[in-house]
């Protein structure tokens, strides 16, 4: 995976490819964003239909599981 962990907080950035500044993957011809797949490998299970995922450390290129947080549409703008 191309990231490289960096900081004080160790996020895992993210030095691939983006989409209107979200990290992105290419997995079974179809695009997902870098977060969803670090995430449901790290915990095990997919992200909650509605939900999404937004870095609590601030840092958007962060992909590190431990980083994310679940949100809905409306608490992450």
């Amino acid at each position: 995976m191309p990231y490289k962990i960096e900081g004080d907080l160790r996020c895992w950035i993210w030095t691939g490819r983006t989409q209107n500044g979200c990290p992105v993957i290419r997995l079974a011809d179809r695009n997902t964003t870098a977060r969803r797949y670090h995430w449901e490998r790290g915990e095990g299970k997919p992200v909650p239909e509605g939900m999404l995922l937004s870095p609590v450390c601030a840092e958007e290129l962060c992909v590190r599981p431990h980083h994310m947080e679940l949100m809905t549409m409306p608490e992450v703008q």
